[in-house]
């Protein structure tokens, strides 16, 4: 599945979620359920996840979330009862170095 923008999921999705632009959010409530690979630069996770997350920007997961795969990410905000079974991995340094070169100033 390919979004562009929101999409809150409440059902089960078998296959990979890719969303487009860097405003794009996923919601997955406390029902909702995704058997594959998620990237997205920004996702709420509250329900259950089986494959890698990638979250460019942010990641946060709800207390109520369970995640078997690894979790890359930029920024992540972790409640009380969130589970992952695999590794986290920060993204910081890899998301600058792959939008490139810091710009110089033109009085530089």
């Amino acid at each position: 599945m390919q979004f562009d923008g929101g999409l809150h999921l409440d059902g089960i999705i078998e296959g990979s979620i890719t969303a487009e632009g860097s405003e794009a959010v996923l919601t997955l409530s406390n029902k909702g359920r995704v058997h594959g690979k998620i990237s997205t630069s920004n996702a709420v996770i509250n329900g259950q996840v089986l494959g890698d997350i990638v979250a460019v920007q942010r990641l946060e997961l709800a207390g109520d979330a369970r995640v078997e795969g690894n979790v890359y990410y930029r920024v992540l905000e972790m409640a009380a009862g969130a589970q992952i079974n695999g590794k986290m991995i920060y993204q910081g340094e890899a998301v600058r170095q792959l939008a490139g070169p810091e710009p110089v100033p033109a009085d530089a």
